[in-house]
């Protein structure tokens, strides 16, 4: 049987360790098993799906400190409260940690201690007690930033977490506050307990003395007490290739390391977690659509490293309190506005049927879909229709009236305006041109 080595047991190596187990895979996780950092962070609630998916709502909940009721922001020009109808989850980072590898642990996954370092023929040594080479199919480096070979795609940035205590007893919430030359993102909880990260320019941060640090942290945020610093540790936006020709795939941080501006980075890390056990599944159960699996990781990484560059780029943008060098940086890529075709527009087909990666049932496999014009993304499904049957049902030029009555064949008709929009915004579905566009040119 096949054998995956899994190096970090932080929840992306965890969740992907425990995937394959269950899937009869023998699997060895390899992580310094050092205390993990006391922390706090939130997972949004539209995750959670996901994660009942994997079976892994009970884990969540050992993890979980409450929930963000609102959010306090100080980043444009008057103070804001956002109100949360489903909140965030605060999560105790280390319950996180223990709670995902022991069911992983649960799941028949081994557990080795040391640090693994790892070559790029795929070479695997061990280091602990004593040197050891590890040997494997496939290896999935989970070891977030400590991978190394990260390119950065923003200006630098470090954060610094520190502890606090609030002044009184409030609900719980997050704060997020923009500083001249830093920001704070802070999370208020257990009446009054106070977790958060300041993040700045290396230079702002590196040989000041621990009294300068609280003082730059007060200034941002001036009612916070009793504030202990933790390590401060890199925060840049930053890629790597997450399959290269090797038998090395990376996970989460170890390929795409937000800036923790962008948000989102824990349920990066499950979703990568995901698909990399997805792929490395395909490899030894459906060895003929390993080039699927190649394709629709590197897709897949494509579009997260877009996301996250043109989140980064929007919060910073969307900062109006100081206009200082430390908020520079490019605006965010402009959006099309392709505006409506008429009702009574022709519209026909602008692509076609081919080949694409589709991850269905834990493997990736090629199936029939379409690229969209757009953003080139390979669809095997839209708005939870086949990508051959809407391509049958659109084959005919017709209205956008008369695609929507198509498209309610398929789809819930609630859901038929989006869909619309959607073939419209990545021209599935074009304007035919008439002879008045023409005379126009």
């Amino acid at each position: 049987m096949p054998e995956v080595l899994v190096a970090g047991a932080g929840p992306a190596g965890s969740v992907a360790a425990l995937i394959l187990a269950r899937a009869g895979h023998r699997v060895t996780l390899v992580d310094p098993c050092l205390p993990v950092r006391h922390r706090v962070e939130s997972l949004p609630a539209h995750a959670m799906p996901m994660l009942h998916g994997l079976r892994l709502g009970s884990v969540i909940q050992a993890a979980e400190l409450g929930r963000a009721v609102e959010t306090e922001l100080a980043w444009r020009g008057a103070p804001e409260h956002r109100h949360h109808a489903n909140p965030p989850i605060l999560l105790h980072r280390p319950r996180l940690h223990a709670s995902l590898r022991s069911a992983a642990l649960a799941c028949g996954v081994r557990l080795r201690s040391g640090r693994l370092g790892i070559q790029p023929d795929g070479t695997a040594i061990l280091r602990g007690n004593t040197v050891e080479a590890l040997t494997s199919d496939v290896i999935l480096d989970a070891r977030g930033r400590a991978a190394g070979g990260l390119r950065a795609l923003g200006p630098a940035r470090i954060a610094l977490p520190f502890q606090a205590r609030a002044p009184r007893t409030m609900p719980d919430r997050m704060r997020l506050v923009a500083g001249p030359d830093a920001w704070i993102w802070l999370a208020c909880h257990s009446g009054g307990q106070v977790d958060g990260a300041l993040l700045a320019a290396p230079e702002s941060l590196m040989g000041t003395k621990p009294d300068t640090k609280r003082r730059m942290i007060v200034e941002i945020v001036q009612d916070l007490t009793e504030i202990s610093l933790g390590r401060p540790c890199p925060a840049t936006l930053a890629c790597a290739t997450p399959w290269s020709d090797g038998p090395v795939i990376r996970v989460a941080d170890a390929a795409l390391a937000r800036d923790p501006i962008g948000a989102h980075g824990l349920t990066h890390a499950f979703r990568s977690a995901v698909q990399a056990a997805a792929a490395t599944r395909t490899l030894f159960e459906a060895p003929d659509d390993a080039g699927a699996a190649r394709a629709y990781l590197a897709h897949r990484h494509q579009l997260d490293c877009e996301a996250a560059w043109q989140a980064t780029c929007r919060a910073y943008a969307d900062q109006a309190r100081y206009a200082t060098p430390f908020w520079d940086g490019p605006a965010p890529a402009p959006q099309p506005d392709l505006p409506r075709p008429e009702p009574t527009r022709r519209l026909t087909l602008n692509t076609r049927a081919t080949r694409v990666p589709c991850l269905s049932g834990g493997l990736i496999r090629w199936t029939d879909g379409m690229t969209l014009p757009v953003s080139g993304t390979p669809a095997a499904h839209l708005g939870g229709v086949a990508a051959p049957i809407l391509l049958d049902l659109l084959s005919t030029p017709g209205s956008a009236s008369e695609m929507a009555t198509r498209l309610s064949r398929v789809a819930p008709r609630a859901a038929v305006p989006a869909l619309l929009d959607h073939l419209l915004a990545e021209r599935v579905l074009a304007p035919i041109a008439e002879p008045d566009d023409i005379k126009r040119r």
